[in-house]
């Protein structure tokens, strides 16, 4: 499948950043709230499953080009699920399935 494949999913994300952190009535304090591994370490934004939507939307739309950089972005998810149960909570995604449209 191809990125265009998987446009509709990207465009559902509305980057309320919930992927990054542990749903809000679960939350215990501060220090055990972030639940992506890519975010604890690089702490940036395109790291998180929203960023990663918002990078594969300016890839289809050419805004951006492929680069060495944006590779290391992508390849450094640890598809661990955290950001799949998370999104449960805001959206009804299926955020590690691919779509089937």
């Amino acid at each position: 499948m191809g990125l265009e494949d998987y446009r509709a999913d990207m465009e559902m994300c509305c980057r309320c950043s919930i992927c990054k952190f542990v749903p809000m009535e679960r939350i215990t304090g501060k220090r055990h709230s972030g639940v992506c591994p890519s975010v604890a370490r690089f702490n940036f934004n395109a790291y998180a499953g929203g960023g990663r939507m918002a990078v594969g939307i300016s890839l289809l739309e050419k805004r951006i080009d492929y680069s060495d950089k944006l590779l290391d972005v992508v390849y450094n998810c640890q598809m661990c699920g955290a950001c799949d149960i998370s999104c449960k909570y805001a959206m009804d995604m299926e955020v590690l399935e691919p779509s089937t449209s």
